[in-house]
């Protein structure tokens, strides 16, 4: 974030790790470095292989006569062995891990608008940026059709009318806040992590157009 495009499923040792968008296919990283830094440690991994769930299932990760001496090599490697072997028993999606939410808020009420930001500790913090302002998946990305009227009048992309709006709800100067979920009341948040409460009926229309069309990513949330 910003912008939410979906959630990734991260399954992690001290070595390696494994990701996935989607419960299918899933990426092995191996750790490559780690560095200290003044808000925490700070890792990097590099790709070392694709695996999918059906190769995961018949267990084909496991060395076999019919494979090369490099495929023996990659499929045999302890680390990708003891994630793979997690993935087979897990459960997925895994529980919500980024309880620490940074929130866009509105101008009159100051309370929660949009969602620009998330992590798992607070020492993460203070690696985010402190600039309060909500950016829309942006319309190459995601792009939402357009009337015919809004074609001929040459309106900009859904998106960014939205994004424009969101920001200028927050006002011109913006304040936004970090949020604990695991500690504060749930209803004073979006359910869809945008305020859907707009006044004026075509920023209302833009919003609900926006949520319809990301409705998949969103259905991927808790």
């Amino acid at each position: 974030m910003p912008p939410y495009s979906g959630q990734m499923q991260v399954v992690e040792t001290d070595q390696a790790r494994a990701l996935t968008l989607d419960s299918i296919t899933w990426e092995i990283q191996f750790l490559h470095s780690t560095d200290n830094h003044s808000h925490g440690l700070k890792r990097s991994y590099m790709r070392v292989a694709t695996i999918s769930n059906s190769d995961i299932k018949q267990k084909k990760f496991f060395p076999s006569a019919d494979c090369s001496d490099e495929q023996q090599e990659t499929k045999a490697d302890e680390r990708i062995i003891e994630l793979l072997e997690f993935i087979y028993q897990a459960t997925l999606p895994f529980p919500a891990a980024d309880k620490l939410e940074f929130w866009l808020l509105d101008n009159k009420e100051k309370k929660p608008l949009a969602l620009i930001y998330t992590c798992i500790e607070e020492q993460q913090m203070s690696s985010f940026p402190e600039q309060a302002e909500w950016a829309a998946l942006p319309d190459a990305v995601m792009p939402i059709e357009r009337s015919e009227e809004e074609k001929a009048q040459e309106y900009a992309p859904i998106n960014y009318q939205l994004e424009r709006l969101v920001n200028e709800r927050a006002g011109f100067n913006a304040k936004a806040q970090w949020f604990d979920r695991n500690t504060a009341d749930d209803d004073i948040f979006p359910s869809l992590m945008l305020r859907e409460d707009w006044q004026e009926p075509h920023s209302a229309d833009l919003c609900q157009r926006y949520l319809k069309r990301q409705s998949p990513r969103l259905l991927m949330l808790h």
